[in-house]
């Protein structure tokens, strides 16, 4: 038997694992459609299991990551009375004071100073109210949000090829890993081949 050809066992099994490892990352993707090929139908894993992976992957959110009692509580501890007095800032101070201004008498009495007080008892009355508020919407969120079905129908909706280009960018490295242990395993496959066959006396170094 020819010594390059028995010689070329373990790069032969490496470029075969490499390239299996390369067809069966593609396959998680492709093809999208359902193909029928002798006949058997053909369709990538993901774009079959599309639907179960949304539902799983939003039951495994909501369980585990981002229940609603957690969104509620960083609402709860967010410090919102910033926006409040800024948009108090914007309500009465600019918004408010235009059209009062704009009003036959009253445009007449209404001053920078008393625009500051009407602004001032505005933001403390706010601020009175704030947490009562904050409370209310946070159990709405508790009971009007429901992460599961949101993650669910975001995936859902996702093009095949944006799910593929999201996959990619989280596991690009994880798959070039995948395709290069294709080709490690393949060429120790061949080694191993390679010393059977010398074992045996079926060649000889």
């Amino acid at each position: 038997m020819d010594k390059i050809v028995i010689f070329s066992l373990p790069f032969v099994s490496a470029l075969i694992g490499w390239f299996t490892n390369k067809v069966a990352v593609w396959m998680l993707f492709h093809p999208k459609a359902p193909v029928n090929i002798l006949g058997f139908k053909w369709q990538g894993l993901i774009p079959r299991r599309q639907k179960e992976i949304a539902e799983q992957t939003g039951e495994v959110i909501e369980k585990e990551i981002l229940q609603k009692h957690v969104l509620a509580a960083s609402l709860r501890n967010m410090n919102l009375t910033p926006h409040f007095h800024t948009f108090i800032d914007e309500l009465v101070g600019k918004a408010l004071v235009t059209r009062l201004r704009a009003m036959p008498f009253i445009g007449g009495f209404l001053n920078d100073g008393l625009v500051d007080q009407f602004t001032a008892m505005a933001k403390e009355e706010l601020d009175i109210h704030a947490e009562p508020f904050i409370e209310k919407v946070a159990v709405e969120v508790e009971n009007q949000v429901h992460v599961k079905q949101l993650v669910e129908d975001r995936i859902n909706e996702l093009d095949l090829d944006e799910l593929e280009q999201l996959v990619h960018r989280i596991a690009a490295k994880e798959f070039r890993r995948i395709e290069l242990l294709g080709g490690v395993l393949g060429f120790l496959i061949g080694v191993v081949q390679l010393l059977m066959l010398w074992a045996t006396g079926h060649v000889s170094f």
